[in-house]
């Protein structure tokens, strides 16, 4: 696993990323979807769904903490990556780490 830094600090982060703010990014080799759920969280997942590759970058995030396919609705627990009925592999989210000196990605 590998570290990358995603932002240089907390606050550049607030400045250029702000809440319910998406976006695609590369580290290494794969593609990223970062989404900023809350101040202090910071999703990082593949980028597509792994039933039909559907892009997730405009898939809403319910009240439950699931992110939903905007495709055939597949419902994913953003804290462990599980499809809520099983019907596909989870998604694969990765760690993400937020300070005060930086905002780093480890995949």
């Amino acid at each position: 696993m590998k570290k990358y830094t995603i932002f240089k600090s907390l606050e550049a982060m607030d400045n250029s990323f702000p809440l319910g703010e998406r976006k695609l990014i590369k580290a290494g080799d794969k593609i990223i979807l970062l989404i900023r759920h809350s101040e202090k969280k910071l999703l990082a997942s593949e980028p597509t769904c792994p039933h039909n590759n559907k892009k997730l970058v405009e898939a809403p995030i319910t009240n439950d903490q699931h992110l939903v396919c905007p495709m055939h609705g597949y419902r994913f627990d953003i804290n462990t990556g599980e499809e809520e009925k099983h019907r596909c592999r989870n998604l694969i989210f990765y760690e993400t780490q937020i300070t005060d000196n930086g905002v780093f990605l480890y995949c």
